[in-house]
């Protein structure tokens, strides 16, 4: 049965990987972070190098199939694909431990494979982006966080430990995330008050952080200031709290059937129990962490996603098997009250399929195809706020940037129009932006310049001119004068370098 439940699991992490491969367009953001981690292979630096806020295990964490690609002559994002499913297969198996004892050996097989499930099937279009593979590494070690076990006076196992360590490292990869794990330690302080071997979980939580600033501090100094920098932007477009949770109703909502399912459950069966409260609880942490953001975009609910769909599981199961193993053989009544519970899971998992479908509809825009003719064996540079799926993994392409898109211009747009404070950033802002695109544009010369004239623009205001806001400095219209059109489509215009510029050393 075990060979059986890991073929099934195999199968279904190898299929996700198949269709994120052969199907779907590369997610945009780990493209940037997949170059980010070329040029760190490379010796590059923030600032000098490359442009972001992320923190630099968010590139870190793609060094291996960045490097693999490199050495191995493979392509890149289906290296990192292959990459992301292994991760999934080695969380999968430090997850079996806990698992069966969340379960009680009740469904055990069930849940493994609704673990790996979860983990490569719901993401969508979003496979391995930062959250994704947070929760791959942490969520075994907040498994074992939720089991609230009586007091153990050898203290935790070796798996235990490891897998505990391994999620305050992952979570590392977005530190939003890590009022997961303190939520359900405090939960358990509050319960459990004398316990012995509680510091033993929580320590990592506040060993690796420090770790990690000072690692980052001695091999990564310039990091601080351009955090602090492009804090300022990325923080400046914040989205008002009506549109962020508008924009993630659906997991709201799904956080919401989740506490009803527990409740009708809460006198029937072990579902209800303190360790299905602690996995509930962290998902809710994570919608916390995804609205503190105020940007509305699902990955940064998705660790919540994950763990409220494997709870649901865990309790529609835990139920079941209470039910089937009663004396009299299956008694409904031991799922409190049936029609209820099975109404609330089924529009949990039909919402769940609603938000998969979007997630795997994504089609590659129709830029990336001229681009293909258009920008085959040249450099190229594009004045948008947006990421193009497949863009920055084209073959035959290289980025001349420091940054994929013009991702502080929303945030220094929104400040020009906000208070007297806000307003003061701006004016120091807006100068260090234009002189870091002449920058690129001067010493990296591109061959292309794809520039964004669709009216919704990320993160700006309808209709917002682009190219007439940075033609204003007079450093960028002469840079722009060795630039001609050469063909448009919808919302993209698509210039090239016109003279014979000498080309960046």
């Amino acid at each position: 049965m075990r060979i059986l439940i890991w073929l099934a699991c195999f199968s279904v992490v190898f299929a996700a990987a198949h269709v994120h491969i052969a199907k779907l367009p590369p997610n945009h953001d780990n493209e940037w972070l997949l170059r980010i981690a070329q040029r760190m292979l490379d010796g590059g630096t923030y600032g000098k190098d490359f442009i972001e806020i992320n923190p630099p295990f968010a590139a870190w964490i793609n060094l291996p199939p960045a490097a693999f690609s490199r050495t191995h002559g493979t392509e890149l994002y289906p290296t990192f694909i292959v990459y992301v499913a292994i991760l999934i297969g080695i969380s999968t198996g430090l997850a079996i431990k806990p698992i069966s004892k969340l379960s009680h050996g009740r469904g055990h097989n069930i849940l493994v494979l609704a673990y790996a499930s979860s983990l490569a099937l719901l993401p969508g279009f979003d496979f391995g982006q930062r959250e994704h593979l947070a929760i791959i590494l942490a969520l075994p070690g907040l498994l074992w966080l939720s089991l609230a076990q009586p007091e153990n006076k050898a203290g935790p196992s070796r798996l235990e430990t490891f897998s505990i360590w391994l999620s305050a490292v992952g979570l590392l990869i977005k530190p939003f995330l890590i009022l997961m794990p303190l939520a359900v330690l405090a939960r358990r302080l509050w319960h459990q008050p004398l316990s012995r071997n509680w510091h033993l979980s929580a320590l990592p939580f506040g060993i690796a952080p420090i770790l990690y600033v000072t690692i980052v501090t001695y091999g990564y100094p310039e990091y601080w200031a351009e955090a602090v920098l492009h804090g300022q932007t990325y923080f400046g477009y914040d989205k008002p709290w009506p549109i962020v949770i508008n924009a993630l109703k659906e997991e709201l909502l799904g956080g919401y059937l989740v506490f009803c399912l527990m409740y009708l459950y809460r006198d029937s069966t072990s579902a209800g129990n303190a360790q299905t409260m602690n996995l509930a609880l962290a998902a809710l942490m994570g919608l916390i962490s995804a609205l503190l953001q105020k940007k509305g975009w699902f990955y940064h609910a998705l660790p919540a996603f994950i763990i409220m769909t494997f709870t649901m599981v865990l309790m529609t199961t835990s139920c079941l098997m209470s039910a089937l193993g009663s004396r009299g053989g299956f008694d409904i009544a031991l799922c409190g009250k049936p029609l209820s519970a099975a109404t609330i899971t089924v529009l949990y998992f039909g919402l769940l399929a609603k938000t998969m479908a979007w997630s795997y509809s994504i089609k590659p825009p129709p830029l990336i195809a001229i681009l293909q003719k258009e920008a085959n064996n040249k450099s190229l540079l594009m004045m948008s706020t947006s990421l193009i799926p497949g863009l920055l993994t084209m073959p035959g392409t290289r980025l001349a940037a420091r940054a994929p898109v013009l991702g502080d211009l929303g945030g220094i747009v929104k400040l020009s129009e906000g208070s007297v404070t806000d307003r003061e950033k701006a004016k120091f802002l807006q100068p260090w932006l234009i002189q870091s695109l002449n920058t690129d544009m001067e010493n990296l010369k591109p061959d292309v310049i794809v520039v964004d004239e669709s009216q919704h623009k990320q993160s700006l205001p309808e209709g917002f001119d682009i190219l007439t806001y940075f033609l204003k400095d007079d450093g960028f219209r002469r840079l722009w004068e060795h630039y001609t059109l050469q063909t448009s489509i919808t919302g993209y215009d698509i210039y090239k370098r016109s003279s014979n510029l000498n080309p960046p050393d």
